[in-house]
C-alpha cells in the first residue's frame, strides 16, 4: 500500500474535511452577513476562534493531521496584518474582518503555511478587484465596502487551489 493511501493518511485526511466543512460554514456565514449588514458578529467569529483552535489542538495531538503550531503561526501573520491595516486605517478594515482573519489564519495555517499565504494573496487580488469595482460604479474615492466576502473567497481558494499549486510547481524544472 502506498504512503498516499495508507489507513493514516485516509484517517487525516478525512479529519481535515472534518475540520474545513464546518470552517468554509462559519467564513460563508460571516462574508454573507457582512456583506448584508456591513458587520462580522462577534457571537460567530469568536466560539469560532475557540472551537477552531481546541479541534486543531486535539487532532495535532491525535496523530498530527494538523499542525498547531503552524496554526498558531497563521492566526498571528493574517490576523496581524489585518491588524496592522486596521490600525494605521481604521476606516478602512474593522476589527470584525481582523478576527475572521485571525481565524482563516488560524485553520488554514493548520494545514500549512502555504495555505495562509495563498489566502492572503487571493483575498488581496479579489479585494483590489472589488475596489475597483466599487471606485467604477460609484466614481468617488472613500465608498466603502464590506471585506469579509473577499476573506471568504481567499480562504476557500486557498484551500482548493493550494494542493494544486503544490503540485504544478513540483512539476516545473529547476
Amino acid at each position: 500500500m502506498s504512503p498516499e493511501t495508507s489507513p493514516t493518511t485516509s484517517v487525516a485526511a478525512l479529519e481535515r474535511a472534518a475540520l474545513m466543512a464546518p470552517f468554509f460554514v462559519a467564513v460563508v456565514g460571516c462574508a454573507v452577513i457582512d456583506a448584508r449588514r456591513r458587520i462580522v458578529p462577534n457571537r460567530i467569529v469568536l466560539p469560532c476562534l475557540a472551537g477552531f483552535a481546541a479541534a486543531v489542538a486535539i487532532l495535532d495531538a491525535a496523530n498530527g493531521a494538523v499542525s498547531a503550531a503552524k496554526a498558531a503561526v497563521g492566526c498571528l501573520t493574517f490576523g496581524g496584518g489585518l491588524l496592522l491595516v486596521a490600525l494605521l486605517s481604521p476606516e478602512a478594515m474593522g476589527l470584525g474582518d481582523v478576527k475572521l482573519g485571525a481565524l482563516i489564519g488560524l485553520v488554514l495555517g493548520s494545514l500549512g503555511l502555504e495555505y495562509v499565504a495563498v489566502a492572503a494573496g487571493t483575498t488581496s487580488l479579489a479585494g483590489g478587484l472589488g475596489a475597483t469595482a466599487v471606485l467604477l460604479v460609484r466614481r468617488r474615492r472613500g465608498s466603502s465596502m464590506p471585506f469579509a466576502p473577499f476573506l471568504a473567497i481567499g480562504a476557500i481558494l486557498s484551500a482548493v487551489l493550494t494542493p494544486r499549486f503544490d503540485t504544478w510547481f513540483s512539476t516545473l524544472p529547476r
